[in-house]
């Protein structure tokens, strides 16, 4: 089932991501456990909040990606939707649509998606739609082909 394998496919390349993320938390936190005070006490001072700021930064986006991860598996794989809701996979002319996380665009078996959120401009637009209406978006009009 397709949906069942965007879900699968878009979860392993987060878990990658998130793995990596994690090293590079660990890597600096440990440069940051290790940095020895030095006579500057201001330079010192300073790379440790530079240092703290971009653990800040890192521990944000793994939260997000682990809330990502956590969006994909709620998804009901075997669930056809006649209307445009959460885990919806939507065809028009000029794309593909996976209402899921917000991934951006990805290649699965040769073909372009995009991994959009509901919350979205474009999923905005698309909420709620149905098989064959013409939705409106960015001044363009998209009839939906295809809607599961």
């Amino acid at each position: 089932m397709l949906k069942n394998e965007l879900c699968q496919y878009l979860g392993e390349i987060l878990k990658t991501r998130l793995m990596d993320l994690e090293r590079d938390i660990a890597a600096l936190e440990e440069s940051k456990n290790n940095d020895t005070k030095s006579s500057m006490g201001d330079k010192y001072e300073t790379s440790r909040e530079m240092a703290q700021a971009e653990w800040n930064k890192l521990q944000e986006r793994k939260g997000q990606m682990v809330q990502q991860i956590h969006l994909l598996q709620q998804i009901h794989a075997e669930n056809q939707h006649q209307r445009v809701t959460q885990g919806s996979i939507l065809k028009t002319p000029s794309f593909q649509l996976f209402f899921a996380i917000p991934f951006g665009k990805f290649t699965f078996n040769e073909t372009e998606w995009m991994g959009v959120s509901l919350h979205s401009p474009i999923g905005k637009a698309f909420e709620g739609k149905k098989n064959g209406e013409i939705v409106a978006f960015n001044q363009n009009q998209y009839p939906i082909l295809h809607l599961e």
